[in-house]
């Protein structure tokens, strides 16, 4: 087998906001065969299913879980071509960008310090620092789950736009490997230099301090202002609900202050939401994903 299974496994422990239920069955593929052997299973076992990669952007829901989970945490091989650089989806963003640097490639700066894997910065367009990850891309590699083979899709097809792409509406795609064009000639002290600056930012932004799923909203780009001042405008740094917390740093950071749950992010979201429409007449857009259920 190309694969670990594990059953009645907690998913909490896999995402950043530590937050998640029991699964009944947990498949850890290695390799491209590992990807199709799983899917072979879940097929048979007729089992209902989701995919979870690096385990922040999502919140995952704390009941019991009668699905099989797919993560991509074991894909983490990579390989360089010239200044081209293919890194599989359980790579983590951090390492992908030390990688580059100590290659002497540039591009990759904005992703240190940023939690998560490299298959979910595609799937969300990852965006930092006035970059994103679709400046990079050449090609995605993606395992089509319906017809049961790979196919590589060329960035042009790829639907990136902020914070999006083709991969969130299309639930028959796992994200398999991505092929990026890093910018070559740059001196390693100088990336590492701009690295370390940004992973410091992350940390005065209390990034790390108490788990979080990452921005809980994405910026209206249309009115300009980003939804983290946005939030701190109409007072919300520090309220609580339940165990979920907006941060005292970072408003559009909502943190796992004490036991939160599943139900206590959606009730914030929901009541964030109301608040900002009829204060300021904005319509927030979720960033974070609820997982099984989609959106809210």
């Amino acid at each position: 087998m190309n694969f670990i299974r594990k059953t009645n496994l907690s998913l909490s422990r896999f995402t950043t906001i530590k937050i998640g239920g029991i699964a009944d069955v947990v498949f850890f593929p290695f390799d491209e065969k590992g990807i199709m052997e799983v899917f072979e299973e879940i097929r048979n076992e007729k089992k209902d299913f989701f995919i979870l990669g690096g385990g922040s952007n999502v919140v995952i829901n704390d009941s019991k879980l009668p699905y099989a989970v797919v993560m991509v945490s074991h894909l983490t091989h990579h390989k360089f071509h010239g200044n081209e650089l293919d890194a599989e989806a359980g790579l983590s963003s951090s390492i992908l960008s030390e990688l580059a640097a100590n290659n002497d490639f540039g591009g990759l700066e904005f992703f240190y310090g940023l939690p998560g894997s490299v298959g979910g910065a595609v799937y969300m367009n990852a965006r930092a620092y006035e970059s994103e990850i679709a400046e990079l891309v050449k090609e995605v590699t993606v395992y089509d789950i319906a017809k049961n083979s790979f196919l590589t899709i060329p960035k042009e097809e790829c639907g990136f736009e902020y914070k999006k792409s083709i991969f969130q509406d299309n639930p028959n795609y796992l994200i398999f490997k991505v092929r990026l064009i890093l910018r070559p000639g740059m001196k390693k002290a100088e990336l590492w230099k701009t690295m370390n600056k940004y992973k410091h930012d992350r940390k005065e932004k209390g990034h790390y301090t108490e788990p979080s799923a990452g921005c809980a909203f994405k910026n209206n780009r249309e009115i300009g202002i980003p939804t983290g001042k946005l939030l701190d405008e109409i007072g919300m740094k520090g309220y609580q609900l339940g165990g979920i917390k907006v941060s005292e740093k970072h408003a559009n950071f909502f943190v796992n202050a004490s036991g939160g749950t599943f139900k206590d992010y959606q009730n914030l979201i929901r009541e964030i939401k109301e608040k900002v429409k009829l204060e300021k007449n904005i319509d927030l857009e979720t960033e974070v994903r609820f997982l099984p259920s989609g959106l809210i």
